[in-house]
């Protein structure tokens, strides 16, 4: 999840995952894969920024843990 805020200051957290692209002009469009839209204070660029440290941290976390033991075969 990265957090955004509404132009009118409410933070809220939207799951990167589901951003379908991100249009910005004056303010910035997020269009989700299920059709929501929101409208954020953050530019393209400050969300794709966020977006890719949102991968890189679960990416960090995925790796950091050990891989699970294979169970004894069965006789």
């Amino acid at each position: 999840m990265i957090k955004l805020h509404r132009l009118n200051g409410q933070e809220f957290a939207v799951n990167a995952d589901l951003v379908s692209f991100l249009q910005g002009e004056r303010d910035t469009l997020v269009v989700l894969t299920n059709g929501n839209q929101f409208v954020v204070r953050e530019t393209v660029d400050q969300v794709i920024a966020l977006m890719k440290e949102y991968k890189v941290q679960i990416t960090r976390e995925a790796m950091a843990r050990p891989l699970p033991t294979p169970a004894p075969p069965s006789k």
